[in-house]
């Protein structure tokens, strides 16, 4: 049986330095990427939670605990959508920024990432900066989406939307407004 390897804090902490080189076609050469810091990380997703704000308080109970339900069902999501899909390119702007690793060894900002060319190669780029950090990817992720969506049609490969039935004689529609 194999013994298992105790880490010290410096071969924890040097992950942060390994560099993953990509070669980019739409630059026409290698970059190099290093994985984000837990730090960086939770910097990144405040940034892409901050296009939505929760409102609502706490309800309790008439012991004085807290009513989770209740509270759940008093609480309100804002989505402001054009806001969102800005935070959600700021977030992936800051996390190629901290990664980046270019042979000048020149700092790179946000406002920097911004302004590669062309168009969804920062998306692309920070896809691969949440890879090398062990992240789950968010195009994994919107893939599982769309086998969901295609496995709830039946079909899998019918584009075609689903059909509200139309409401038989025992079913009506209820207003929330006028009861």
């Amino acid at each position: 049986m194999s013994e298992i390897k105790r880490l010290t804090k410096a071969e924890i902490l040097a992950g942060k330095s390994l560099i993953h080189y990509l070669y980019v076609e739409e630059l026409g050469g290698e970059i190099g990427l290093k994985p984000l810091t837990e730090r960086q990380y939770a910097q990144v997703e405040a940034i892409k939670t901050s296009g939505s704000k929760l409102t609502g308080a706490p309800v309790y109970d008439v012991d004085g605990n807290p009513d989770f339900n209740a509270s759940v069902s008093g609480m309100l999501m804002e989505v402001d959508l054009g806001e969102t899909v800005m935070k959600e390119f700021e977030a992936a702007a800051t996390a190629v920024a901290y990664s980046l690793v270019t042979g000048d060894g020149e700092h790179w900002d946000v406002d920097d990432v911004m302004s590669i060319q062309p168009p969804g190669i920062v998306e692309k780029l920070a896809e691969k900066v949440y890879e090398i950090s062990g992240i789950k990817s968010s195009a994994k992720d919107q893939e599982k989406v769309k086998s969901f969506r295609d496995q709830s049609r039946g079909a899998g490969d019918n584009p075609a939307p689903l059909k509200r039935p139309a409401p038989s004689k025992r079913t009506r529609r209820i207003d929330k407004t006028t009861g």
